[in-house]
């Protein structure tokens, strides 16, 4: 596994001075040592998943930014999209979040039920200037 653990690299920092190689260079990994199978890149390979899209993404985006406007508008910009960043988490991340094990979460949850959660918390301040609007008409 590349890069190295701690033990790893305390065994490559020793072969590195044993050989008489400059300190400080990085040893190359050993043909024990595995490295990635494919050539994708770590973005890539994150935000390709079956539950959101590209277009959930960009839907999502495009409500911060009606939140960032309307915010901007009244002069509260960042304490309008602070509250949007784990809700954006959730519907761009949702395979990631969703296994998360750990305090109170005791097994991982569906991608799909983390998703719906992050867009539900995202529409609250929607839902609340419509049923606002509803109980005032």
């Amino acid at each position: 596994m590349w890069p190295p653990m701690r033990s790893q690299a305390a065994s490559c920092w020793f072969m590195v001075r044993a050989s008489g190689a400059t300190p400080g260079l990085l040893a190359r990994p050993s043909s024990k040592m595995q490295r990635p199978a494919h050539s994708e890149s770590l973005l890539a390979i994150v935000l390709d998943d079956e539950v959101a899209g590209w277009r959930s993404r960009a839907a999502s985006v495009a409500v911060v930014l009606i939140y960032a406007a309307i915010g901007w508008k009244y002069g509260n910009s960042v304490r309008v999209i602070a509250p949007c960043a784990l809700p954006l988490l959730c519907i761009w991340f949702p395979d990631t979040l969703g296994q998360h094990v750990g305090g109170r979460i005791t097994k991982p949850s569906p991608a799909w039920l983390v998703w719906v959660f992050g867009w539900v918390v995202l529409l609250v301040p929607v839902m609340q200037v419509g049923i606002i609007w509803l109980r005032t008409s």
